[in-house]
């Protein structure tokens, strides 16, 4: 009894029929009339009653039709993939503070306060570098993100991981192609921090964030004294980039910027960065993103993307979602920290989540114990390590099941109560993503 894959999905083309295997993550087209795409397209069960035998047959070999239980085979080798914990990045929150008081912050809006100390030490930075060693997956990039509040007000602890990073990478303790990716709202960047960074420019990448023109950048991004912050943060990117630099932009959208996509757009393409990142806005215990926002963000990314890429500009968020369906490779986890990182907080605390610094929820051990830590055996980590769509009953129906990744956890807990719960505004991105790729790649 042959039939259609559960995880075979049709999308109407002007040419046919286009099949698409979520979980093989490629796709056929079945070239038929109008009236019978209308049919299938009300009827997907006719397919089968409009294709030749030797398509079918063809098909059938590599999976997207079935008779036994191949689509459950399928679905236990993705979740084999997905069960054990390979640390290959590490978060270090050189500090706790920042001097921005952004409006949609995640990360210091419930930021207590109350730990020994907002700045990690030189000391807890060696510690923690020395203990990445001893976890990282030696035959994989390894990638250290120097991360805050804003890591440039804890200058020495910075420059201390930049340098011993790279004396680890020259006595071969770290992967010879490891990152440390600076992550910075740009304020403090002057010519000292350009001179030092400069010196570190095959090991050191820096991303600053900058919400658009500084109309845009200014509504959102303010200091303590609800003063626009763009003039400073224009001023340190310009810094970075006279210097050969060539930073990335981190940038957010909030729900009145939407409407000014084709804005930003054009003023990223005049900036000429090395790389762009959208990111939506994160749901925070005081406000929340409706399903509303999160479909109008995915179509503003979407449409910002098509024209960066036109002029050659890397934007991260959508090529996540085009490596994977041009590849015809899983992409099941959207997030390091489902059992791929490591985050330390400023006193040494070990946790899995950097969102999750200011309640130290899932964070375990300490940097500074004698007593050694190992995230490959703890279980907080490997509960995270299999937080994927192919473990969410829910999602395994979905057309974007292989190319989602999960979204954000931390996400699904704010607005649902639990890291178990579907991240539901990545939703619209991966769908909308997917129907694009589709379409183009038929067109």
């Amino acid at each position: 009894m042959l039939k259609m894959s559960r995880f075979l999905h049709l999308y109407a083309v002007p040419s046919g029929i286009v099949l698409y295997h979520t979980l093989l993550v490629k796709s056929a087209l079945v070239e038929i009339d109008q009236p019978r795409k209308d049919a299938v397209s009300q009827n997907p069960n006719l397919l089968l009653e409009f294709m030749d035998q030797n398509s079918i047959n063809k098909l059938k070999t590599t999976g997207y039709f079935v008779e036994n239980d191949e689509d459950q085979q399928l679905l236990e080798k993705a979740r084999n993939e997905i069960k054990d914990v390979y640390i290959h990045t590490m978060y270090l929150i050189l500090s706790e503070s920042c001097n921005l008081a952004c409006r949609y912050c995640f990360f210091e809006e419930e930021m207590p306060q109350h730990h020994d100390t907002s700045l990690m030490s030189v000391d807890t930075v060696k510690r923690a570098l020395d203990m990445f060693v001893k976890w990282a997956t030696k035959d994989f990039k390894s990638t250290i993100l120097l991360y805050g509040g804003d890591p440039l007000i804890n200058m020495p602890a910075l420059k201390f991981s930049i340098e011993y990073t790279a004396r680890l990478v020259a006595m071969g303790s770290l992967h010879p192609d490891t990152e440390v990716a600076i992550v910075s709202n740009g304020t403090l960047v002057d010519e000292n921090f350009v001179s030092f960074i400069k010196q570190h420019q095959g090991l050191a990448t820096i991303s600053v964030s900058l919400d658009g023109p500084k109309k845009i950048h200014d509504r959102w991004r303010v200091d303590f004294a609800n003063q626009g912050s763009f003039d400073q943060a224009i001023r340190g990117y310009n810094l970075l980039y006279d210097a050969g630099m060539r930073p990335g932009i981190s940038c957010t959208l909030p729900p009145n910027s939407l409407a000014s996509i084709d804005e930003i757009t054009a003023w990223l393409v005049e900036m000429k960065p090395g790389g762009v990142s959208f990111n939506a806005m994160a749901d925070t215990r005081k406000m929340k993103m409706d399903y509303q926002y999160a479909k109008a963000v995915a179509k503003a990314i979407l449409r910002a993307f098509i024209i960066l890429r036109e002029e050659g500009i890397y934007e991260d968020r959508m090529m996540r979602k085009i490596k994977s369906f041009s590849q015809s490779e899983w992409y099941l986890k959207d997030c390091a920290g489902y059992g791929e990182q490591v985050v330390i907080a400023p006193d040494g605390e070990i946790g899995i989540c950097h969102a999750h610094v200011s309640d130290r929820k899932f964070f375990h051990g300490n940097v500074n114990d004698t007593s050694p830590f190992d995230p490959h055996t703890d279980s907080a980590f490997l509960q995270w390590a299999i937080r994927s769509p192919i473990n969410f009953p829910t999602c395994n129906s979905c057309a974007g099941l292989g190319i989602c990744g999960g979204g954000c956890a931390h996400n699904a807990e704010v607005r649902h109560g639990d890291i178990w719960q579907v991240d539901d505004q990545v939703c619209p991105h991966v769908l909308t993503s997917l129907k694009w790729m589709i379409e183009e790649t038929y067109s």
